[in-house]
């Protein structure tokens, strides 16, 4: 069988591409697998649309809500259980962020809790890993440029090679074993690229915000540009 989509392939190419079957369930008395409430149900507002290929109908909002569950059948219909796409962290959390909710904060066992060698605090739940993963990488960011400062620029205005320095960056959190938490993690290529892209834009911010000189640069400008 084919590979599963992520989930953020799977809304995009596959969930909302085709709209004319949107707001237009096969009754009036079609209800939410999810929430079980009725097509304008949903408080915040929310498209109604038939899953993909099961055909089972949702609230998209609803759908989201439940991809981001703590459950083995966040990856599945919420009302047949057909699988559809595969479950990673960084997809998820793209999607939850797109749909402005919240991920579900889930609190770690005693057993399991640990202090996190970086970045000191207490990792007691899955928002404390995921913000302790972060920090750790803003850290490597910093640590990065300022060690690219020392290396021999290839511009004429010998700036740091910040495409370079990128890259270095996310082999630095390679190896310190990172990203742990369950939000980052992926599986596929679409969230590879997904955490490659968030690595770039917490970069691009602690440029703007820390060396803002850095904009009138060559360097800048091949960063940027990709």
């Amino acid at each position: 069988p084919p590979p599963l989509p992520s989930l953020l392939s799977y809304v995009d190419h596959y969930l909302t591409r085709d709209t004319s079957t949107h707001n237009q369930p096969p009754s009036t008395q079609t209800t939410c697998g999810w929430c079980v409430l009725e097509p304008n149900g949903c408080p915040e507002g929310s498209t109604f649309l038939p899953l993909v290929p099961c055909g089972c109908w949702v609230h998209y909002r609803c759908f989201i809500w439940h991809t981001s569950l703590d459950i083995p059948e966040r990856g599945r219909c919420p009302l047949c259980n057909t699988q559809l796409f595969e479950w990673e962290g960084i997809t998820t959390l793209t999607l939850t962020t797109r749909t402005a909710l919240p991920m579900p904060n889930r609190p770690f066992a005693t057993a399991t809790s640990y202090i996190d060698p970086r970045t000191k605090p207490l990792i007691d739940s899955s928002a404390a890993e995921y913000e302790a993963d972060c920090c750790t990488i803003s850290s490597l960011i910093a640590d990065n440029f300022y060690r690219h400062l020392n290396f021999e620029s290839p511009f004429e205005d010998q700036s740091p090679d910040l495409t370079k320095c990128y890259y270095d960056v996310l082999l630095a959190i390679a190896g310190v074993g990172l990203p742990r938490s369950e939000w980052l993690k992926w599986k596929t290529q679409c969230g590879f690229y997904l955490f490659g892209m968030l690595v770039a834009c917490k970069m691009r911010r602690y440029l703007l915000e820390k060396q803002p000189g850095i904009v009138r640069t060559i360097a800048w400008w091949r960063f940027v540009e990709g």
